[in-house]
């Protein structure tokens, strides 16, 4: 259950190093077979809660001679409440993480 002070907004925007289909394809894994769209505007449905996707391509993050895409990620709740965006986002953050140390 979320604490209401940490609770999660209805529009969430993050910044991601990612390409666009790097991107689809984490949504894909964390809503399998619920997510519609693309290739920059998804919705995915998870246990009735639909959150609304768009990606916007950012300036790259460019670190010496290594430049990763970027992406500005806009997360919109329509209707869902506290504990349904929490359980969205959690699914979604686990889905898109990558190693490192």
């Amino acid at each position: 259950m979320a604490v209401a002070g940490n609770a999660p907004p209805r529009v969430v925007v993050r910044q991601v190093t990612a390409s666009p289909e790097e991107f689809a394809h984490g949504l894909r894994c964390a809503f399998p077979e619920a997510v519609e769209g693309g290739p920059e505007r998804f919705r995915a449905t998870y246990r009735g809660t639909v959150m609304e996707v768009d990606l916007a391509r950012s300036a790259p993050l460019v670190i010496g001679r290594l430049a990763l895409p970027v992406l500005a990620v806009t997360l919109r709740f329509p209707s869902a409440g506290v504990d349904e965006r929490a359980a969205m986002l959690a699914r979604l953050d686990l889905a898109t993480h990558r190693g490192g140390g």
